[in-house]
């Protein structure tokens, strides 16, 4: 059984202007220009919402393509992927790294941030999944929504945000699935 999970929507490493360039390149290395292409960029002014996507995508794609390589290697185990997008209300960060926490640990009554009653029902929600998946190796319960497992078949995200928890289809996502395929090729030739 496996969870894997990214927060989505980090606006401030967006705002890197030109070190977005650097980064993509860094990251990306002989892949950069295939990346760039996936978002159709081919200017400076683009680079910022270039990263924004980048992020997002990353929030996918990471626990993706562990998924897809836990399901390559014949595990038969469950995996359930999320992504969080909660933008917590304060200091206009975004979803940013760590901040499920707060949520799944049901901890949020000692956050600073001005949160609100669905902030509340959404870290039940969070800390009940989690808490089912240490008893049972399962996030699912009878309390909460339906969590469904990852597949080749049926390769859903649960997506954890303020106005929904819902399943979200992965598979018509063109760039997601390119970009996979770019990632394990990356892992399994570093291998």
């Amino acid at each position: 059984m496996l969870v894997l999970g990214r927060i989505c929507t980090s606006e401030v490493l967006a705002r890197l202007g030109e070190l977005a360039n650097d980064s993509i390149k860094a990251i990306n290395g002989e892949y950069a220009d295939r990346y760039l292409s996936l978002f159709n960029v081919h200017s400076t002014e683009a680079l910022e919402k270039v990263q924004l996507a980048r992020i997002k995508a990353l929030s996918m794609l990471s626990p993706r393509a562990w998924a897809k390589t836990h399901l390559k290697l014949h595990r038969k185990n469950p995996i359930y992927i999320y992504y969080f997008d909660r933008i917590m209300p304060g200091d206009n960060a975004g979803a940013f790294h760590s901040s499920e926490l707060w949520y799944v640990f049901g901890t949020i009554n000692r956050c600073w941030r001005p949160l609100n009653g669905r902030d509340f029902e959404l870290s039940k929600i969070m800390s009940s999944y989690w808490t089912n998946f240490a008893k049972n190796g399962n996030p699912n319960g009878t309390s909460v929504p339906v969590w469904p497992a990852f597949t080749d078949k049926t390769p859903l995200t649960l997506r954890l945000s303020e106005k929904s928890i819902d399943a979200i289809d992965m598979s018509d996502t063109s760039y997601l699935n390119e970009m996979t395929e770019l990632l394990i090729e990356e892992v399994y030739k570093n291998l």
